[in-house]
């Protein structure tokens, strides 16, 4: 089960940079959409403009 305490950043300190998702390959990101289209979009968006740039 994740607690509180298991969450090191939220989605929108994740996309402007402000904190680290991975640190390692072996490191995992889960994300836990709660319905929102416009969240799924925003990270969406942030993800292949991220992949366009490399």
């Amino acid at each position: 089960m994740i607690t509180p305490s298991d969450i090191e950043a939220d989605l929108f300190k994740l996309c402007k940079g402000r904190e680290l998702a991975r640190t390692s390959a072996t490191a995992v990101t889960l994300f836990k959409s709660v319905g929102y289209a416009l969240e799924d979009l925003v990270a969406a968006r942030q993800i292949w403009e991220t992949y366009e740039k490399n």
